[in-house]
């Protein structure tokens, strides 16, 4: 807050006061504030306080109760987006709803794509063993085969071992997804929950 905004804030406070004294007032602490040179505006505004509290002084010092004004702005922004909300419902609601089944059912793909990866992984190594441990008996009959039995054995098993790959890339994938989105949206959430303070505490700055 600098000097201007801070006079600004404080001709607001004092609205209350009769016009004339709250020009009187504007006017000495205008030149309050110039007098002590812009280098020192950060300990004027301390020793003064937030303008809130100086227009208490000030109203005190009048015999006037203190009461700290609406903004206006604020207020009028809040109506028009209740109003643009209602009208505007069936809109979000009915997008909010597509939202979340899209985000379902890309969970649910995720999922049966995990789920399905594992399935041909331990299909593939389980009758990849079958298949190794059959070319075995089969070498002491026709060695060709056996040894075709073996291989295809060894390559099933392999492509099984992919598949199991696979699917712990998927998942260790997805849950970094899912934290990904967790982290967004809290941060989302805390920097809504700042800027409201700071909208409560800052007023009209």
């Amino acid at each position: 807050m600098n000097k201007e905004e801070y006079l600004t804030r404080l001709q607001y406070c004092i609205s209350q006061l009769p016009p004339v004294e709250a020009q009187n007032t504007m006017q000495y602490y205008r030149e309050y504030f110039d007098d002590a040179g812009e280098e020192n505006f950060a300990s004027v505004m301390a020793e003064l306080g937030t303008p809130e509290q100086l227009a208490a002084k000030i109203c005190s010092s009048y015999g006037i109760n203190y009461q700290q004004p609406v903004n206006e702005n604020n207020t009028s922004k809040a109506v028009i987006i209740a109003i643009i909300a209602v009208l505007t419902c069936p809109i979000w609601f009915t997008a909010g709803i597509v939202i979340l089944s899209l985000i379902f059912s890309l969970f649910m793909v995720i999922l049966s794509l995990i789920f399905s990866a594992g399935v041909v992984g331990i299909c593939l190594i389980f009758a990849g063993l079958l298949v190794f441990a059959a070319g075995f008996p089969t070498l002491f009959t026709h060695v060709p085969t056996g040894t075709m039995l073996i291989g295809a054995g060894l390559v099933l098993c392999a492509v099984g071992i992919l598949f199991s790959l696979l699917l712990i890339w998927m998942i260790l994938g997805t849950k970094n997804l899912i934290s990904f989105i967790i982290k967004k949206i809290k941060k989302f959430i805390e920097k809504r929950k700042t800027r409201k303070a700071y909208s409560g505490k800052a007023g009209i700055q």
